[in-house]
Order: structure tokens, then sequence, then C-alpha cells
């Protein structure tokens, strides 16, 4: 797959290859207000990618495998690992995306000096998460790159984006050393564990919070602090990415869709589902036909 290198009024993205700098490709930054078609699979031969969700959530698949990212998380792949956003859009919210060539030997690397380019080099080739939440502090350092690019002070523009990119690389390879694989205790696995097997129920917020034996209050704000969202909001989107996943790998009507993952009426479902996907259901199917990922 091409490199995108199409910037909108949503999206920047910064060509880096034009720096002169060694192994640099590209960053790019979407600030969605609603929801877009989903990311095909693709991958970068040769190339590395970060992928940095600041606010937000978004499914990455791999396979049959899908990574479950919120505000914070990193999600990495290596190069020439298939990867999209399966049957599901993405979705709203503020996400950057660095690509980088991951050479066979450490020398000259992003145009370092020894030992710094082994550093770098090996720190990301042996990058010890695919999925971790790194946190809010690398959204500054990131924007750093961006106000650099766009500055117009003549050559020394290149040279302020190089450290910024330096910058924010480092502090990614430090974070990685830390930052935990995203995981949910036992309780919420269990209510989320839950809602996947009742989808089609009606599972308010009173429910789910016996289920997890707490109280509504504590259940929401424990809910939220491990979710990223309410629990009905969070139950509302699951129910949108089973339907999403129905439709595109059934041949269910819509109305069938909206009774087997919950809804009450089709009119309601395909509101709710235009909310968070961007398009209707019928639109949504056209659009995707059977295209979800092998396996899944």
């Amino acid at each position: 797959m091409e490199l995108d290198l199409n910037s909108t009024p949503e999206r920047t993205i910064l060509d880096l290859r034009g720096l002169g700098i060694p192994h640099l490709r590209v960053l790019g930054r979407y600030r969605y207000l609603r929801a877009h078609p989903p990311l095909a699979d693709h991958a970068h031969p040769g190339m590395m990618e970060i992928s940095y969700l600041a606010r937000g959530t978004q499914n990455y698949w791999m396979g049959a495998d899908c990574y479950r990212m919120t505000g914070g998380d990193l999600f990495v792949t290596f190069p020439d690992e298939p990867h999209s956003t399966g049957p599901d859009p993405e979705h709203c919210g503020l996400m950057y995306w660095f690509i980088v060539d991951l050479p066979p030997q450490a020398k000259g690397f992003l145009g370092m000096p020894e030992p710094l380019a082994q550093a770098y080099w090996e720190g990301l080739r042996h990058f010890p998460h695919r999925h971790c939440c790194a946190g809010p502090s690398l959204q500054p350092v990131v924007d750093r790159v961006f106000r650099a690019a766009e500055a117009t002070d003549g050559p020394l523009r290149g040279a302020r984006m190089h450290l910024a990119l330096l910058e924010y690389l480092y502090e990614i390879l430090a974070l990685s050393q830390r930052a935990p694989v995203r995981a949910l205790s036992g309780v919420m696995a269990h209510v989320l564990e839950h809602i996947d097997a009742k989808i089609d129920d009606a599972l308010s917020v009173e429910v789910l919070a016996r289920e997890a034996g707490l109280s509504v209050p504590r259940f929401k704000a424990r809910f939220r602090s491990e979710t990223g969202f309410p629990p009905a909001e969070f139950v509302l989107r699951r129910r949108i990415e089973r339907a999403s996943h129905l439709l595109a790998t059934t041949s269910r009507s819509v109305l069938e869709v909206a009774m087997e993952v919950g809804f009450c009426s089709s009119q309601y479902f395909a509101s709710a589902f235009r909310r968070i996907t961007g398009m209707t259901p019928t639109a949504f199917r056209e659009k995707l036909a059977v295209c979800a990922p092998e396996g899944v």
C-alpha cells in the first residue's frame, strides 16, 4: 500500500522524506468530529508504524485479533504486518501515527551517530508491547513536531523537526519500558463478558452494577476509569460494533440485525448507528459488502 500523504481539513500529514534524514517517512494527525469509513487491510513494507490515540476510541484488527484502544494508548505494527480497522469505522477522536523505516542494520539510523543510532534502532526493533497505555504525556511532545513544521525559519525548520521527532521517539521508547499492557480488573472483565453474552438484553447501569457487586455510583466511576466510557455509552458502542460485524458478514436484514443486538426499533438503531459510524446501516453494508477480517 502506498503511503497516504493526502491532508484534509481534518487530517494533517507531514511527508518527512523531504527533510533529507534517513528512515523518516510520515507523521500524521487526525481530529475527527465524526466517524469515517473503515481503514482497509494494508501493510507497510520494511516500515514500522506507531499509532498514538490521544482522545477517543479505536479498534485495530490484525487477522482475527482485535485491539481496543482508548485515550492514551499506543498501538504498534512492525514491518510488513497487515492491519486494518476491520468492520469498524475510524471513530471520532484525536490520533497520531508515525511511520519509520526499520533497516536491517543500525548504522546511520535516523541520521544519528553511534551509539545513539544503535540505541534507537534496538529500542524499536525490540519494542516490548503491541498495545499499551502511554497516558497523556506524549501529546504535547508530538505536537511540537507539528509546530516546528509550521515554522518559517528556513533551514532551521528541518533541524527543529528532527530534534522534536527524536524527542517523541525517545519518550515512546522510555514509556514502553514501564507502560503496562492495558488490562481490565477481574471485576470489569467479568462485566464486559456479561455485556457481550447478553448484548440483546436490557443492560441497565443497575443490572451491570449488580453483576459487578458494586453500588451504582462506585460502578459508574470505576467503569469509566477502566474503559474510558460511561456504561450506557459503552454498551451502545458494543451493540453498534456487533451490528457492524453482522451487517458486513451476513445477509440478515437491518431490522433483524437491530433486534439481535438489543435495539427495540430499526429507527433508533439507524439513528444510533449513524451517530457512531457516520453512515446509515444500509450505506455501511453497501460500502463494505462482506469485508470482515478472515476468521472473525
